[in-house]
């Protein structure tokens, strides 16, 4: 995701003679839905919405991505030691003497010293070490049936979030059966469906 462009400039500002990207779209996403998220009109009555309001705008920002931001893209794009490769997901990758070889669709794509993976992310209390004992209480959006909209499919993505309260607290999954749940709270990018 963006965050590889970070590692990138960041790495050749401090002298690192070449830094590759790989991006496995054909292209660099261009437009950052997200941003008009962060508006402060926005963010306020966000949560004023419906859940299948809410459900809907999400599954439309996440079909973008979030591209680097401009700034990013060409305080590292600006050294000739920076290689973007579009259409170039990993295919595999074999260790050579204490060094890293990477193939992608179009072949060896040579041997590096350094991999730095910025593969996105994924929500899931599941993958959380200080949740996993209690991932099984928590609502997700996908535990309630009536947020998708007609003629909206589920999102696996949105559907793994945590579904939460008003004041970002995890939601029960079956009423009753974790009541101290509502002491627990997310404030982190777990909470973007719900904010």
């Amino acid at each position: 995701g963006a965050s590889a462009f970070d590692n990138a400039q960041y790495a050749l500002e401090s002298g690192v003679g070449e830094c590759h990207v790989f991006v496995r779209r054909p292209e660099l996403p261009r437009v950052n839905p997200i941003r008009e998220m962060e508006y402060i009109g926005f963010l306020r009555h966000f949560s004023d919405l419906s859940d299948a309001v809410k459900y809907a705008g999400i599954d439309y920002f996440m079909k973008f991505n979030q591209p680097p931001t401009n700034d990013t893209f060409c305080r590292a794009a600006r050294f000739e030691g920076f290689h973007l490769h579009t259409g170039s997901p990993w295919e595999k990758v074999l260790e050579e003497n204490g060094k890293i070889r990477i193939f992608t669709p179009q072949g060896d794509q040579g041997l590096f010293d350094f991999a730095i993976v910025s593969t996105g992310l994924l929500t899931s209390a599941r993958l959380r070490p200080e949740l996993t004992g209690i991932a099984d209480y928590i609502m997700t959006w996908g535990d309630k049936a009536d947020v998708v909209p007609a003629g909206t499919t589920r999102n696996a993505l949105i559907d793994a979030h945590p579904y939460l309260g008003p004041a970002f607290e995890f939601q029960e999954k079956a009423p009753g059966a974790a009541p101290w749940l509502r002491g627990i709270f997310a404030y982190n990018y777990s909470a973007l469906p719900s904010l």
